[in-house]
């Protein structure tokens, strides 16, 4: 999946305080890196109002239904991304 992390904040942002969190089916979705294909993580600093393009993967069942849950640092607020298979 491809990851956008704006910084609407008034101060810098590390992209690797991005904490995500998938399901598939009923099971937790291993997270998988692949620095071949770009899919890793970054200590990039995100200045206010910059964003941050990067890619995460996931280890999913075929034809379940996929949840993704992601926050930033220790805001719980987050977002909430829903495949239903």
């Amino acid at each position: 999946m491809d990851v956008v992390l704006k910084n609407g904040s008034t101060e810098p942002r590390q992209a690797s305080l991005l904490h995500v969190r998938a399901m598939t089916g009923t099971r937790e979705a291993m997270q998988v890196m692949d620095r071949d294909s770009g899919v890793t993580t970054s200590n990039e600093m995100i200045a206010p109002g910059a964003e941050y393009r990067g890619k995460i993967a996931f280890g999913v069942d075929a034809g379940q239904p996929f949840v993704l849950t992601a926050h930033f640092e220790f805001d719980r607020g987050g977002v909430i991304y829903k495949d239903e298979g």
